[in-house]
């Protein structure tokens, strides 16, 4: 810049003339006296020290002359800042023109939220469930399936997890076994504590090889193997005659219409008494699969009708298609959830979602299921401790490194770039992890996503801690401090 050159030029040129001063004064030649000489030999010889006065013409020439050495050596040493250039409408510094810029960090991409909330949003979005396995940890994505339960034509199928006794009966080709799968991983996924899944089903290794049902489940009867299946009743009711209330096994028997004369009459006895008075108490869930409900198919006998009414009752239709092959239509009706005045079983229409299979759901949570099919050994001895290790664990999955096409979409070339969770699931997993490390408590994602819907929706401070964070009494404390971290992400996601 013009002014740092003037200021080095006259350095320099200040530094020079005190150079040469400084020579002329320390060492310009002074006529003197011969007396003047005299007097002062004398004098420094009688003393022993110089004059004083002697030395004055000396001592202000060097001092000039080292101060115009210093300043001329300051003025070549010192080098000329780099030009700062201000962009016009700006204060931000910018490179000079001519000069390597320095490079920038990249910018990381913003999130954006995924087109839905629930998963039969993002199925009809046209999502790939596959993918969204690789943008959304683990507990993001069982908060998802149980939000989307609960969300479904009122939720009918989340009150379904802990039933004890559900019957799913439909025609040929109408995805009753699928039903049961799916919802038999959602038990898994969804109760915390649930200790095992077992499955009689004398077509146990087809439905295993199609992922209907799942490897590391204990599966009985397979080709036909009917002694299995009548061990696997028996140990029911051994179960049963052991409970202390906390049994925590999830059944199913399929293709129950061919139990009766197959299966032996000591095990297939009293079949619907036992499940319909004593599963419940010991905190058993099961689910019968059948083509129909009369009590010849269900292992009944005279006078067990009405046992039937102890029981929900899912209804599955399919239709034929122009080869004759029946196909499910995802519609039917359900009955028992709900009784009238008379305690009259009452019956809704429902419709079952597509992405409610479970094959689809098996992708959505590749490190519970998909790894048992590749590594079986890592597997207890009936599976299923790896599977709540991997869900108690909370494994982190990748990040998206690819876009792919979506599971669900068989002819559209599309692409779909999501960025890794929706807003609200952010903010939940944000909550969880501060929480966890400001006060040691480990809430579960699912009460921290219902509070913050229960925030949004204006519901009384005291009602969200005791209702969805379930913190009252002692813990209420804990809980105030809870919605304050919630409440705060709330702000912040708004302002974002």
């Amino acid at each position: 810049m013009l002014e740092f050159k003037l200021l080095r030029a006259g350095l320099g040129v200040g530094s020079s003339v005190m150079v040469l001063a400084g020579l002329l004064i320390a060492f310009q030649p002074k006529t003197v006296a011969v007396g003047e000489v005299k007097t002062g030999i004398n004098a420094m010889v009688e003393t022993g020290q110089f004059s004083a006065t002697a030395r004055k013409p000396v001592l202000p020439g060097l001092m000039l002359l080292w101060g115009g050495v210093a300043g001329l050596a300051i003025s070549a040493l010192v080098k000329e800042p780099e030009p700062v250039v201000i962009p016009a409408g700006g204060d931000t510094p910018s490179t000079p023109r001519g000069s390597k810029p320095k490079p920038k960090p990249a910018a990381m991409p913003q999130p954006q939220p995924l087109p839905g909330d629930t998963l039969s949003e993002l199925w009809s979005a046209r999502v790939s469930f596959k993918r969204l396995a690789t943008q959304l940890d683990l507990s993001t994505r069982m908060a998802l399936l149980e939000r989307s339960l609960q969300r479904h034509e009122g939720g009918w199928m989340k009150r379904l997890l802990r039933c004890p006794c559900l019957l799913v009966v439909g025609r040929p080709g109408s995805a009753k076994s699928s039903f049961a799968g799916a919802l038999a991983i959602s038990r898994e996924l969804l109760i915390r504590d649930l200790a095992q899944t077992i499955v009689s089903d004398p077509n146990a290794h087809l439905k295993a090889e199609q992922r209907v049902w799942q490897q590391h489940w204990k599966l009985s009867g397979a080709r036909d193997n009917w002694g299995e299946i009548g061990k696997a009743i028996a140990d029911m009711y051994k179960r049963f005659a052991d409970s202390q209330g906390s049994n925590l096994v999830s059944s199913i028997y399929d293709e129950m219409t061919a139990y009766e004369g197959n299966v032996d009459e000591k095990h297939l006895g009293g079949f619907l008494p036992q499940i319909t008075s004593k599963a419940r108490a010991a905190r058993e869930y099961i689910t019968i699969v059948s083509h129909n409900d009369t009590l010849k198919c269900l292992g009944g006998k005279a006078g067990e009708a009405k046992l039937k009414d102890d029981m929900v009752q899912l209804n599955l239709c399919s239709k034929s298609n122009d080869e004759g092959e029946f196909t499910p239509t995802g519609k039917g009706s359900i009955e028992g959830q709900d009784y009238d005045d008379k305690n009259k079983p009452l019956t809704q229409p429902v419709t079952v979602p597509r992405w409610f299979d479970p094959v689809i759901l098996v992708r959505l949570f590749p490190e519970v299921y998909l790894a048992h099919s590749n590594n079986n050994e890592s597997a207890s001895e009936d599976g299923h401790s790896a599977v709540n290790h991997a869900v108690n664990d909370r494994y982190k999955s990748e990040d998206l490194t690819a876009a792919e096409r979506p599971l669900n979409d068989l002819n559209d070339s599309d692409r779909y770039y999501l960025t890794p969770q929706h807003v609200r699931f952010v903010a939940a997993r944000q909550v969880q992890l501060t929480v966890l490390e400001e006060i040691g408590e480990d809430v579960p994602l699912t009460d921290i996503v219902n509070a913050l819907t229960a925030v949004s929706d204006e519901m009384s401070d005291s009602d969200v801690i005791k209702q969805k964070l379930k913190m009252g009494g002692p813990n209420y404390k804990k809980g105030r401090f809870i919605l304050k971290i919630i409440k705060q992400a709330i702000s912040k996601s708004e302002e974002n």
